[in-house]
């Protein structure tokens, strides 16, 4: 039987950042399909420009409904990464616009990125300042660099997805307590909390956020619980800035309810937690858990595949 697609040739806006070299290898020979490479467009750009191809490819940038309206010959939006919440999917489904994303590609480096805000937030070791004095010729006594280990604190875990078991599996492996509340049981051997309060209250050291923003997780960590945390909470978010609501985070960080914080998020979304950490206690980067060599190769493949697949 034909495919129904044989009779056009696709053509793919990629609006997002991808491994160029991986990319060209994959499409070198693919003269059926036309793909015009744009990283730098905005999203007021895409409305304006998607009306002339069947296929997109983001990243988190956003899709809106008016873009996907103005192009009736749009088929397939490919998100590379986890999650969903940057497109609009019910007018995707309205218009019959196929989403897919590539839960999983990105998630060791995200998982790699989130322990080391553990290390340099909770171990403290104070290896690069140790170098700069050694260098200097000022060392200090060894008491200054004082750090902590890891080893026997326990990490609460919200969100047991590939890149929550990721963090788990390495946190593990410093013999770290691992405790973990998500939308259900998973197969891993660590404690499962079914209420999140109840999670909260065991007093973990460390809490990371690895759940998908959808309306119930929206600032679902809030006033109430950062009270329910233990004092001096050390709280990491790679996930979605938008899980926490800023002026609690801000209150919180003030009274010594969260001692410090780790945030990466788009430069947007953590503005507001940059301008309640007046006191600079806190790592805050703008999106770039993902950003290793691996992860962008893995998510071009993925990404590409889809296209491929669909068409």
């Amino acid at each position: 039987m034909q495919n129904h697609f044989n009779s056009i040739m696709p053509k793919i806006l990629i609006a997002e950042s991808l491994d160029t070299k991986t990319l060209n290898d994959l499409t070198k020979d693919k003269t059926d399909f036309v793909f015009d490479y744009k990283p730098d467009i905005t999203p007021v750009d895409i409305e304006n420009a998607l009306c002339d191809y069947e296929g997109l490819i983001v990243r988190p940038k956003e899709v809106t409904g008016k873009a996907i309206r103005s192009a009736p010959g749009l088929k397939l939006i490919v998100r590379g990464g986890a999650g969903l919440n940057s497109i609009d999917l019910e007018t995707a489904k309205e218009c019959g616009v196929s989403v897919k994303n590539t839960p999983g590609e990105n998630s060791i480096s995200t998982a790699e990125f989130t322990f080391e805000m553990i290390m340099r937030l909770c171990a403290k070791r104070e290896m690069m300042k140790a170098s700069e004095d050694a260098r200097s010729g000022n060392p200090m006594d060894p008491e200054k660099y004082c750090g902590r280990e890891l080893a026997g604190q326990k990490i609460a875990i919200i969100g047991m997805g590939y890149i929550g078991q990721a963090l788990a599996k390495r946190a593990a492996a410093f013999d770290m307590n691992v405790i973990y509340h998500s939308r259900g049981k998973k197969d891993v051997p660590y404690q499962y909390f079914d209420n999140l309060h109840d999670l909260l209250k065991q007093e973990a050291e460390i809490i990371s956020l690895h759940a998908p923003l959808t309306s119930e997780t929206n600032k679902f960590i809030s006033k109430q619980e950062f009270e329910l945390m233990g004092h001096g909470t050390v709280l990491i978010n790679c996930a979605r800035p938008q899980l926490v609501d800023h002026i609690a985070f801000g209150q919180a960080l003030r009274s010594g309810l969260i001692e410090s914080a780790g945030i990466d998020g788009d430069m947007d979304l953590i503005e507001p937690f940059l301008a309640e950490d007046s006191d600079n206690k806190c790592i805050i980067t703008h999106h770039i858990a993902d950003s290793t060599l691996q992860a962008q190769e893995k998510i071009t493949r993925a990404v590409i595949a889809s296209v491929f697949n669909f068409f």
